[in-house]
């Protein structure tokens, strides 16, 4: 992975990344040389652009191409936030939320409110998220579904994806419009909830083929739940050939993902096996 689509993953609409998550998307990791290059560039360029801040901070705070220094992450991305950073604003307030720093709801909640009213996709989805679970604020499905619009046109898929879920039980064909843009532009929430829509018949005609074929998008993608009810699709033949072995790889790598459910309906196809041996 190069610098500059680093940069790219990292500086996007789509998903608020931070460099630990950069090291998973890189099959290898980052090398310590890549490292050096951001620090030399965020150094050289910080003044220009703020938003380097958000960056510069996060290594500190998980220590990559620096020694690890969590005071002063912290530091830096109150300096972004003083220049109107709003990568800064986004991650102050997940750092609050998660309780890696001191802080409460309504200050992470403030942060968001503040980089939405800059039309930040990121803050404004987040600030969706404190309304719809009343953290910081009053609890507020109306607000939090205006704000999931608004980040759905501020152009994130998250946001797309939420809104749409919002509107389908008054607005099913706009609703579902939006599920399938996210699904199409590749967020595997959205791919996994329509596999469970064709397979279970919900909002649309039944059809096991679609439904396997958006499971396996999202399987694609490490989604855990994906790959579970994948694993039923090759145990009962729906949409699929019917395979055993396949079924009991989906499982596994469900498990491995997580998925603590997968690990009981693997335990039932061992007993099922051993049943038709019998």
């Amino acid at each position: 992975m190069s610098l500059e689509d680093f940069l790219k993953f990292y500086f996007n609409n789509q998903y608020c990344y931070s460099v630990e998550t950069m090291d998973y998307l890189s099959d290898t990791g980052l090398d310590y040389l890549l490292w050096d290059q951001t620090l030399d560039y965020c150094e050289k360029n910080i003044d220009d652009n703020v938003e380097l801040h958000a960056l510069f901070a996060e290594m500190f705070i998980y220590g990559k191409g620096v020694e690890k220094d969590f005071a002063k992450g912290v530091e830096i991305l109150n300096q972004g936030i003083e220049a109107n950073s709003v990568y800064c604003m986004r991650k102050k307030a997940g750092l609050i939320i998660d309780g890696k720093i001191a802080g409460h709801d309504y200050e992470a909640f403030e942060l968001l409110e503040r980089g939405s009213k800059l039309n930040c996709p990121h803050c404004t989805l987040n600030l969706g998220w404190m309304y719809n679970r009343g953290y910081g604020c009053d609890h507020s499905l109306d607000k939090a579904y205006e704000l999931y619009e608004k980040a759905s046109k501020l152009g994130s898929i998250v946001g797309k994806y939420n809104y749409g879920m919002s509107l389908l039980s008054y607005d099913l064909n706009r609703g579902y419009q939006l599920l399938e843009e996210a699904a199409n532009f590749g967020y595997d929430n959205a791919q996994n909830r329509l596999g469970v829509y064709y397979s279970d018949g919900k909002y649309v005609d039944k059809d096991y083929q679609k439904a396997y074929y958006w499971f396996k998008k999202a399987a694609l993608q490490d989604n855990s739940i994906a790959f579970r009810r994948l694993a039923d699709f090759y145990i009962n033949g729906q949409g699929v050939k019917k395979d055993v072995e396949m079924a009991e790889y989906c499982l596994k790598v469900s498990i491995r993902l997580g998925n603590e459910f997968a690990r009981r309906s693997l335990a039932y196809l061992y007993l099922d096996n051993v049943n038709d041996d019998n």
